[in-house]
């Protein structure tokens, strides 16, 4: 039988070979589609973050400029299906680069200086209680500064607590001059209970800009006194400072014995129940039986000792949390 194929046998072997070795070669550099796949967590205040933002902010005003520029001569605005054609139309991708170089090298412009202090942590971290964050604010611009600085501590991504706005607040700081306040931090999370471990820090020095500036992040309205028009002002944020605090594990003398009132530590206490609530032994003992009872709104009563109906009788979705986190910490007196 005849032969087909290349009369040198060798020739095609050596060509296996070859792809053989290059898929080798590629097997072992990196991906670029396996790295997509790693998941990293930029906690919410991060300046890479505020970088991203105001640079999305940005394109988004661009882009808006491009789609609005045919319409200022009389054009309708492009149907959503052929948004598309008018994307690939507008040669982005040339305009994408110019727009993040102007952005990117731009002279950096003087800044305020925020620095934390001190960081006072509440006895309990939980609903009611207060963080108190020290601050050092430092004009190194040519011009006065006036603006408020906002705070919160967040666990991973997580926000835990955080400040009110627009106070504390500074008016007219001259160039070169210094400032110290407080940031008090009570609006505690719903979703997020504190719990043990390393907690960050983060607070803004927000000034007011424009309304179309890309920096603004947060506008407030005031209601308009009669005969006058409606106010409103636009802040974004200039300047940061972050820190860190150890949230402690939970402990029974500090988180738990508060949770139970008087009336459920008497009733407890009566004949056929005798569990002491106010016993770090006896709490410790029927821990599981008390979370699962608090846990499905059984217990406690939803009555106070005289009878009447108590609302805030019934624990909240916090208060079992912390029950559960001491639980996991080891349940320490």
């Amino acid at each position: 039988m005849a032969k087909t194929g290349p009369t040198d046998p060798k020739i095609p072997r050596a060509a296996a070979r070859k792809r053989a070795a290059t898929r080798d070669r590629r097997s072992r550099r990196p991906r670029a589609h396996e790295a997509a796949h790693v998941r990293v967590r930029l906690p919410p205040h991060h300046p890479l973050r505020a970088l991203v933002e105001r640079a999305s902010r940005v394109w988004g005003a661009h882009l808006l400029d491009l789609i609005l520029a045919d319409t200022a001569r009389g054009a309708p605005l492009p149907q959503p299906h052929a948004f598309a054609d008018f994307l690939q139309d507008a040669d982005l991708a040339d305009q994408v680069l110019q727009l993040w170089q102007k952005f990117r090298y731009e002279p950096a412009p003087q800044i305020v200086e925020l620095k934390v202090i001190s960081i006072e942590p509440p006895p309990m971290w939980r609903s009611g209680q207060t963080v108190r964050v020290n601050f050092l604010l430092r004009n190194t611009t040519s011009q006065p500064t006036s603006g408020f600085v906002h705070g919160t501590i967040a666990q991973g991504v997580k926000t835990v607590v955080t400040s009110g706005w627009l106070q504390p607040g500074v008016t007219a700081l001259q160039p070169g001059l210094e400032w110290s306040g407080v940031v008090q931090l009570r609006g505690w999370s719903v979703f997020s209970v504190a719990a043990r471990g390393g907690a960050d820090v983060n607070l803004a020095y927000y000034v007011q800009v424009d309304d179309d500036d890309p920096r603004g992040e947060i506008s407030f309205v005031w209601p308009p006194f009669p005969g006058q028009p409606e106010r409103h002002a636009t802040y974004g944020p200039v300047s940061y400072a972050y820190d860190s605090v150890d949230v402690p594990p939970r402990r029974f003398a500090v988180d738990i014995r508060s949770l139970f009132r008087d009336y459920d530590v008497r009733e407890m206490n009566k004949p056929g129940r005798e569990i002491d609530l106010s016993s770090y032994a006896d709490v410790k003992k029927y821990a599981s039986d008390i979370y699962k009872t608090v846990n499905d709104g059984s217990m406690p009563c939803g009555y106070d000792e005289h009878g009447n109906l108590d609302p805030s009788a019934r624990w909240s979705a916090e208060w079992v949390t912390i029950f559960k986190q001491w639980m996991d910490d080891g349940m320490l007196a």
